[in-house]
């Protein structure tokens, strides 16, 4: 059974935000600081292999011998090629890669090939919405202040209040690209 042109812009569009998702969700999985100005450095280039990504597309499908892909950039009503094509898609695609190249690989790198050591952090506890933690806190350090990090601190189990000074005591893994958090195992109110 063919799909039809819409079905393929459908599919496409569906297919970017199972992509965006996932990748989202593995970054919230992991505790992972990286180091100063690699995110900088990792969204300079995803733009770049954005920009070649897609320019290698659209010269494809222009002088592609396949009728498919030319029929395909014509059958597209006018303003659906420009949303889809020169703004969503490159944003997408930009935006994926920077979450891949500056997060998902540098947290996978210090997973495999991290060396592991005690640290201690300072800093406060936030209150949080329900969006990252039920009921719980949200420990904010100048150190860890970025936002592939979030750790969430139960009140209850360490009688914390909003805005309190506190040191935590950190089983951490840490390699060139950054740290990440393994294991919280002391808690202790300034």
């Amino acid at each position: 059974m063919m799909m039809t042109t819409r079905q393929k812009e459908l599919f496409l569009i569906i297919t970017y935000c199972i992509l965006l998702l996932t990748a989202i969700i593995f970054l919230k999985a992991f505790s992972f600081t990286p180091i100063q100005g690699l995110t900088k450095i990792s969204l300079f280039l995803a733009v770049l292999l954005s920009l070649f990504f897609n320019l290698y597309l659209y010269f494809v499908s222009i002088k592609a011998p396949f009728s498919s892909a030319k029929n395909l950039a014509t059958m597209i009503s006018k303003p659906f090629r420009i949303l889809v094509y020169w703004l969503l898609f490159p944003l997408f695609t930009t935006y994926l890669l920077w979450t891949v190249i500056g997060g998902i690989l540098p947290a996978l790198y210090t997973q495999a090939f991290g060396q592991t050591s005690s640290q201690i952090y300072n800093g406060t506890v936030d209150s949080t919405s329900r969006k990252y933690c039920t009921t719980q806190f949200e420990f904010k350090s100048p150190q860890l202040d970025h936002f592939f990090f979030r750790q969430c601190l139960n009140p209850k189990a360490h009688n914390l209040k909003a805005s309190q000074k506190i040191t935590i005591h950190t089983t951490v893994q840490s390699s060139r690209f950054g740290s990440s958090i393994k294991k919280i195992y002391s808690v202790d109110p300034q």
